[in-house]
């Protein structure tokens, strides 16, 4: 429900939409004094047709909860998305040069499972560190080969690339802390978690971004570190932060952090 039409200014307006764990603008409402048209055959863009310049804005009194009820979706998850892989494909025959297409034929080949495909895909080989883009191949691109079952060390030095593509971002930053916890090197864990911890949100121009990674759960593993390296102090100070988001953790996760807490309170 929209309650008020303030955000509808500018040729496009963007309206921020949450997919399972994912959050992402999409283009909500059009000037319709505009020739806008639907470009790619899948996960289409809006383009403006009469060669003018748009401008877009965001609505931030809404939002939108991407729901799979759709006759799309009654296929299976790979039966459909190596459909979108093909159409795009041969979208791609006749413009070699699209990015954004390449971009979406490696997605659809890791949605569908098919995960070599994925990796060998030509939107790994046109990678342009300038792209916001580049972040999330180079991330799905370390989550495949762990999917492939790649040793750790491959992994983590693919995470780190894409640490370093965008260290902004604490995606790849969480999936490096992951790695360490695992094996108890609770040092690592700082290492990558200490500047990741001041996010709160996801700002709004974030694409594909992972709520847990900006809110939650990078908090939770710098407060384990910080347990285990007896500092007693900091974990509590991390849990108690990691807390404030417990509606989007689980019920499991939430009371594993309150019994951290109460170990942490009876350290310090």
């Amino acid at each position: 429900t929209v309650y008020s039409v303030e955000g509808l200014v500018g040729d496009i307006v963007l309206v921020t939409s949450h997919y399972n764990s994912l959050r992402y603008l999409r283009p909500q409402f059009f000037k319709d004094d505009r020739e806008w048209y639907w470009d790619q055959p899948v996960h289409e863009t809006p383009v403006c047709g009469d060669g003018g310049e748009t401008a877009s804005s965001h609505m931030n009194n809404c939002c939108i909860y991407v729901r799979s009820e759709g006759a799309r979706s009654k296929q299976s998850e790979e039966e459909k998305y190596l459909k979108d892989a093909g159409l795009l494909e041969e979208w791609l025959k006749d413009r070699p040069d699209d990015t954004r297409a390449a971009f979406y034929v490696s997605q659809s080949y890791g949605d569908a499972g098919h995960y070599k495909k994925a990796k060998a895909n030509s939107a790994m080989k046109i990678i342009d560190y300038a792209s916001p883009m580049t972040y999330v191949l180079l991330l799905r691109k370390a989550r495949w080969s762990a999917f492939l079952g790649a040793n750790d060390k491959k992994i983590v030095k693919l995470l780190e690339e894409a640490h370093k593509s965008n260290p902004e971002r604490p995606e790849a930053a969480l999936d490096l802390m992951r790695c360490y916890a695992a094996r108890k090197d609770w040092e690592n864990v700082v290492r990558y978690g200490v500047d990741q911890a001041h996010h709160q949100e996801v700002p709004v121009m974030a694409i594909f971004a992972q709520r847990n990674a900006w809110t939650w759960e990078t908090k939770f593993l710098l407060g384990e570190a910080y347990l285990n390296l007896d500092r007693p102090d900091l974990a509590y100070q991390f849990f108690e932060e990691a807390l404030l988001y417990w509606n989007f953790m689980s019920e499991k996760t939430e009371q594993q952090i309150k019994d951290n807490i109460k170990i942490a309170k009876q350290r310090l």
